[in-house]
């Protein structure tokens, strides 16, 4: 079944959805007192299930109807129907926010390799749904810096399960340069022609004496013969060759965001952006694929570059380039819900002010929680 989440007055909320209500009744009833019936009173983000709730008109109501359950379930609806190549989306996701690490004691005498990506508290359950596919790895929470992390630490897994996908998925960001020296770092702890101490030594004078240089690009991108890296002279296609679509809605997951802003005092667009630091040749590739007119930024102050459009025909062909079965969204994490309410605005309240007012200040309040 399926409402509209933005004018709850034509609609009645079936009796079933009382049960959802009283989860939440002790909480809505405390917020009702403290804050009165306003239009928006409040919006819960139940990690479980990834609820977004409002009380709109004093009546209780869901605005994401896809219900998440990161420990019984063990894929969304999209992963068992086959809609998603999350090999690639993975390798996205990591070159968004994923790290590959090798900490060696002072002693010398261990050496531990980590592979690691890390979101947002309120985004951990998008950790659970990598652990639940990857079936390894255990998901921790830093409650001081509200991040969660995904981790694994046993080197035969990693090279087990995680190797082959980022060998035959290459990062597409300066992380491969990272995942190179890792896996060669990896592989001599795996040579029994050395010693124990041999193998430390010689991760530790590869690992801890190399940096990475100046304006690397990642190979992935030479796959191409006889392609530079200016990008102006690439057909979509060719980028298509190198990042998939997968890639990038896994690389959104981690860098993207949709977004309203104030053009002037009467007017609310919709926006979209990404925010990288390093490979300008990432940022430009996007560009291409979602036909984006303004040029890639950088910001000399935060050293990042910035991917960012308001441009309408740019927003609708996002909307539609992320989107299957009638603007479903393809994310999987917290970007679902945010594209979810996002692109339905666009195409409902484009133009409406005081709606898109409203809907600008829920998404802030979503980004809150």
């Amino acid at each position: 079944m399926s409402f509209d989440a933005w004018n709850t007055s034509e609609y009645i909320i079936p009796l079933y959805f009382i049960f959802n209500l009283i989860n939440y009744s002790l909480f809505l009833f405390s917020s009702i007192w403290s804050k009165g019936f306003i239009n928006i009173i409040v919006i819960i983000l139940i990690i479980i299930g990834q609820h977004a709730c409002i009380l709109k008109k004093n009546i209780h109501q869901r605005l994401h109807m896809t219900r998440y359950n990161f420990i019984k379930r063990n894929y969304s609806s999209k992963l068992s129907n086959n809609l998603y190549k999350f090999n690639e989306w993975l390798v996205g996701l990591t070159d968004g926010d994923g790290t590959f690490s090798i900490y060696i004691n002072k002693n010398k005498t261990k050496v531990q390799f980590i592979y690691k990506i890390s979101l947002v508290k309120y985004n951990i359950q998008l950790l659970y749904k990598i652990k639940s596919y990857l079936g390894i790895g255990q998901v921790k929470t830093d409650n001081i810096n509200k991040m969660s992390s995904y981790l694994i630490k046993d080197k035969d897994k990693i090279l087990k399960y995680i190797i082959p996908i980022f060998d035959k998925y290459p990062l597409l960001t300066s992380k491969k340069y990272n995942y190179d020296l890792f896996k060669e770092c990896l592989l001599i702890s795996n040579d029994f022609s050395l010693n124990h101490n041999e193998k430390i030594n010689k991760i530790y004078n590869l690992y801890y004496n190399k940096s990475i240089p100046n304006n690397y690009i990642s190979n992935s991108w030479k796959i191409k013969n006889n392609l530079n890296y200016k990008l102006e002279d690439w057909s979509k296609q060719d980028i298509k060759i190198i990042m998939s679509k997968y890639w990038l809605i896994g690389f959104i997951e981690a860098e993207g965001s949709f977004y309203l802003v104030n053009k002037d005092l009467n007017r609310i667009v919709h926006g979209f952006s990404i925010t990288h630091k390093l490979d300008p040749i990432v940022l430009n590739a996007i560009k291409r694929l979602l036909k984006i007119p303004t040029n890639v930024n950088y910001n000399k102050n935060n050293n990042l570059y910035k991917l960012d459009t308001t441009n309408s025909k740019s927003i609708e062909y996002i909307i539609n380039y992320f989107s299957y079965n009638n603007y479903k969204p393809y994310f999987l994490g917290y970007n679902s819900l945010n594209f979810r309410i996002w692109s339905r605005s666009y195409f409902k309240h484009k133009n409406d002010y005081n709606k898109l007012l409203n809907i600008q200040e829920l998404l802030r309040k979503i980004r809150k929680n």
